[in-house]
């Protein structure tokens, strides 16, 4: 039914882009550039960037009944991402945050949790996690009911249905630890943490040896998220490190994590290898670094092609497409 279902938190962000210094608070006012209103979350940027690459794309997430989720739900489905799966709280608000982003394009959140706590993944129809080729979890350490309940049962059933799994993690600031994870990891083909939080979670600091816990838990594959540097990846075979394009104008790095999450899944449903599925989702966070947002800015698989043959990269299977 779907070539991607992404799974995760959704969001309203209301980002601030300006000279925002640490200072913020220590005068009355400050201009900025600009304030606006998007939807994000995980599951919002994956799902949207997908779509727009051309996936048939799902989303499983959850709202609160307020103007904020129906903003989001709008616009997901005029990107074309079936929102049947998005669970709404009744009396209960929907997550907000906002980024506050300076001149390099760094930011820091502020936000509010909203319905999160309740969501469990567990009331939607199972058989759009199993009609998937792709099923992606946006982030661990969000949404506890669902880490500890949904997300071992749902990898567990995608997996018997053959469904390739994938998994991104936010930062561990309930202090759950890597017992959190303990129940999802077996059944995972991808765990794809940046390397802040895959070193939070493991104390280690090697590439290599942070990869090898999550492997010894029962991940198939990790790919360790470096930012500017590109991605580490290793399985039982071997590993490689990918670098990223750096030649970019960077606006704002928001969603850019969860962009090559989802550039990265659209490689493993079009069959590319490792490398090349690297690559283009380096490509695709890369687009997304020169718009203001967590996801939006890419309108089309040919801006991906037309970004990777700029730097003489070529995927054999993309061109034949």
């Amino acid at each position: 039914m779907f070539d991607i279902v992404c799974v995760g938190f959704t969001c309203l962000d209301i980002p601030v882009v300006g000279d925002i210094g640490k200072g913020v608070f220590d005068v009355d006012s400050t201009h900025v550039d600009s304030i606006s209103m998007t939807p994000g979350g995980d599951a919002v940027n994956e799902s949207v960037t997908c779509a727009s690459l051309g996936l048939k794309t799902a989303i499983v997430s959850y709202v609160g009944d307020d103007n904020g989720g129906r903003v989001i739900i709008d616009a997901l489905s005029s990107k074309g991402v079936d929102t049947s799966g998005i669970e709404i709280f009744s009396n209960e608000s929907t997550q907000t945050a906002v980024p506050l982003i300076d001149k390099t394009g760094q930011r820091h959140f502020l936000f509010n949790s909203g319905c999160s706590p309740l969501f469990s993944g567990l009331n939607t129809d199972f058989t759009v996690y199993y009609s998937a080729k792709v099923l992606t979890i946006g982030s661990f350490y969000v949404a506890k009911l669902f880490d500890e309940h949904g997300a071992p049962v749902i990898l567990k059933g995608a997996k018997e249905h053959g469904v390739i799994t994938v998994a991104d993690t936010c930062s561990d600031v309930m202090g759950l630890g890597l017992k959190n994870l303990a129940k999802a990891l077996p059944y995972l083909d991808y765990f794809m943490p940046s390397l802040d939080e895959a070193q939070d979670l493991t104390g280690k600091t090697g590439y290599s040896e942070i990869a090898e816990v999550f492997l010894k838990m029962g991940a198939k594959n990790i790919v360790l998220k470096l930012g500017a540097e590109g991605s580490f990846i290793k399985n039982s075979e071997g590993e490689i490190t990918v670098p990223a394009f750096c030649d970019i104008d960077v606006i704002d790095t928001t969603g850019c994590g969860d962009n090559f999450v989802a550039g990265f899944s659209y490689g493993l449903c079009k069959g590319f290898s490792l490398k090349e599925c690297a690559q283009f989702a380096s490509a695709v966070a890369g687009i997304n670094a020169g718009f203001i947002g967590g996801c939006g800015g890419l309108k089309s698989i040919t801006e991906v092609e037309d970004f990777l043959a700029e730097r003489g990269v070529q995927i054999a299977k993309l061109v034949a497409e």
